[in-house]
């Protein structure tokens, strides 16, 4: 974290506002966690084939 932080010091990032990092790692966060949600409620990830064949009403047949 400290890491990050010195960087985006020596780019001139702003830490907090519009365009800020806090923002932007924020949004990262929520992204990554509602594609894992959605990966978990249907069962295989974003543009790949269901891992049943035949599945309705979140039942695997």
């Amino acid at each position: 974290m400290e890491r990050l932080l010195a960087q985006a010091t020596e780019q001139g990032l702003n830490l907090v506002g519009s365009g800020g990092l806090l923002k932007q790692r924020t949004r990262t966060v929520l992204e990554v966690r509602a594609g894992t949600e959605m990966t978990e409620r249907f069962g295989h990830e974003h543009g790949q084939t269901r891992i049943a064949a035949k599945m309705r009403n979140d039942t695997r047949t």
